[in-house]
């Protein structure tokens, strides 16, 4: 569907300098959930920063619903360092009164997203070329192009969308390109992005380098 499968992966260029580690990352052959290829570079930085990463399933068929990630470090604290409020916390049998800034802080962040071209796209609903377009999910944040490339395997996108994303929350965006159709309009591919771990790799990068 894409034509930048070329590209050098963002974790090797962007925090190849600081992480020499993930320079000399290679190909395993292994795949994600969704089968798409692993990126031995997020792999081999990920093993240092990232100790939990578990699927969260729902339903009688266990279908797929996200995935839970972070990192787990358990530590001794004598007591005589907590606070008032951490022993009342701590004694008190009730989770539901634990506050919500206990579990996670979010941020709200502007992705920039740059679809260049898109070579020997093909629609498998009917024959013939495609008119494709670009469609942009990210949580609420739901993005249609008004560009329409007429019957056409190779689209000369070259367009650039600011999406506002939640971290933690709604951190992955879908870009998608559809078919524009006269009766139904219908998805060609797509590409789903984890910003929030691209995220948390600049902020480790940053702190690493000062």
């Amino acid at each position: 569907m894409f034509d930048r499968n070329q590209c050098d992966s963002w974790y090797r260029r962007v925090l190849g300098e600081v992480f020499p580690e993930i320079k000399d990352s290679s190909e395993s052959g292994e795949t994600t959930w969704n089968n798409l290829p692993k990126d031995p570079a997020k792999h081999e930085f990920q093993r240092g920063s990232l100790n939990l990463t578990k699927n969260f399933q729902v339903g009688e068929a266990m279908e797929f619903a996200g995935v839970l990630k972070g990192h787990i470090t358990v530590q001794p604290v004598h007591e005589s360092k907590y606070t008032e409020k951490e022993r009342k916390l701590e004694n008190c049998e009730d989770s539901e009164s634990l506050p919500i800034d206990r579990f996670w802080q979010t941020d709200t962040i502007f992705a920039h997203v740059y679809v260049l071209t898109g070579r020997n796209i093909t629609r498998l609903d009917a024959s013939g070329a495609p008119s494709p377009y670009l469609y942009i999910e990210a949580g609420k944040t739901k993005i249609t192009s008004d560009k329409i490339f007429k019957s056409t395997n190779n689209p000369d996108f070259y367009e650039h969308f600011a999406v506002p994303i939640t971290v933690p929350g709604s951190d992955t965006i879908s870009v998608q390109v559809w078919n524009s159709s006269t009766f139904s309009d219908s998805l060609i591919g797509q590409i789903d992005i984890d910003i929030e771990d691209r995220w948390q790799a600049v902020i480790q990068k940053d702190l690493t380098e000062v």
